[in-house]
């Protein structure tokens, strides 16, 4: 783009002073006339010339007054002023630069001296302008980089307090996985003593076979719940997907349903605000998956069950309900509910780590987990789930 020529205000109020003046410059630059100190202060607002070339002694307004309103005034202040006087006084020339001026020449003017001036005050003006601009553009990228300190150290800070969270969760993992199979390995090892090789006959044996099966059976299946733990900790998606919000809902509904057919598919209602949801699918359906199977499994079997699935979305995202009307859960039970290998009664269906599991993708993914229960009043699980930029 081809640079405009710089801006010159001559102020004069001698006619043959403005022509010689004009004469010299318009060759090299645009030149604006004012014959006053009021049309000068005028069109110094309206033009905002890049140098003024300012008489001192004028009828009306002086050279000195037009520049004390100029240097007032915000947008005109940076204006260097070069005063033109035919008066050869020191008092003068100490004023003019009291005032805000950059530099005078004298009467009759001397061109060669004007031309030199006029440039080199132009040229500092516009490095001024330059260092100012580079001065702002570092003050821009200091806050910028502060920001992103800021940025990173509170992400730091999350990450650490997420591996001592995820220290802490796995030494208590260790610890209740070490007492989960203490009690299996201890009853097939004990069965094992039991086990009449010399009479193999021994119609005892038969039934300490079936033991020893089953005791085998529930280490396999708390080796399988360890592993699949595992893997939801290390195996966390990266990229988001975009998909219908009400039919992943329905699909996982059609699944349950097929894993318990006795359920009758009416039981369900779906209500979703959000039409496309963008977020880890994998994830969500796990965890619809085992709210849902749960409130399945702890329906209120003197009544017909009514299990509702909601979503929407607000102040950065997700709010998944899922609610029942089923048996409920004692208030005081809410944090044991959400650790591993816990179950609140001996015979209670699973082995206490599907909403372990539920709690550990929720976190995962930045999000939260709540419950909302009561014995005989059904249970309400909330997750909020950040949308994808925010994780």
């Amino acid at each position: 783009m081809e640079q405009r020529a710089k801006r010159i205000l001559v102020v004069d109020d001698k006619p043959n002073n403005l022509s010689l003046v004009t004469s010299l410059l318009r060759p090299d630059y645009e030149v604006l006339l004012a014959n006053n100190g009021e049309r000068a202060i005028v069109i110094a607002r309206e033009n905002m010339p890049d140098l003024i070339l300012l008489d001192i002694m004028m009828p009306g307004m002086s050279g000195f007054e037009v520049c004390a309103v100029l240097k007032q005034n915000p947008a005109t202040a940076d204006i260097p002023v070069i005063f033109l006087t035919a008066r050869n006084d020191g008092d003068d020339f100490e004023k003019a630069y009291d005032i805000g001026a950059v530099d005078y020449t004298t009467k009759p003017i001397n061109t060669k001296e004007l031309i030199m001036r006029v440039k080199t005050h132009l040229l500092i003006a516009e490095q001024k302008n330059n260092l100012i601009r580079l001065n702002e553009r570092i003050t821009h990228i200091n806050e910028e980089l502060e920001e992103e300190v800021t940025k990173r150290t509170r992400a730091l800070s999350i990450a650490k307090e997420g591996l001592e969270r995820q220290n802490t969760d796995l030494a208590q993992f260790s610890h209740i996985i070490s007492h989960n199979l203490r009690g299996p390995v201890a009853s097939a090892l004990g069965l094992t003593q039991l086990f009449d090789r010399k009479n193999l006959a021994n119609p005892v044996n038969a039934d300490i076979l079936n033991r020893m099966v089953d005791s085998v059976r529930n280490i396999d299946l708390i080796l399988k719940d360890i592993s699949s733990i595992l893997d939801i900790r290390e195996n966390i998606p990266t990229e988001p997907d975009r998909f219908d919000a009400s039919s992943c809902i329905n699909e996982v509904i059609q699944k349950v349903i097929r894993l318990h057919p006795g359920i009758d598919p009416a039981c369900f209602s779906v209500r979703s605000e959000v039409t496309e949801m963008f977020t880890f699918r994998i994830y969500l359906e796990k965890i619809l998956t085992h709210l849902i199977e749960n409130a399945v499994q702890f329906r209120d079997h003197s009544r017909t069950p009514e299990i509702l699935v909601s979503v929407k979305k607000s102040s950065g995202h997700y709010e998944i309900l899922v609610s029942d009307n089923g048996s409920g859960i004692d208030p005081s039970d809410f944090e044991k509910i959400f650790q591993p290998f816990k179950k609140l009664t001996y015979d209670s269906p699973g082995r206490g780590l599907g909403l372990y599991q539920v709690k550990t993708m929720v976190h995962n993914l930045g999000g939260t987990i709540m419950v909302d229960s009561a014995p005989g009043a059904g249970a309400t699980f909330t997750v909020h789930i950040p949308l994808p930029e925010q994780i």
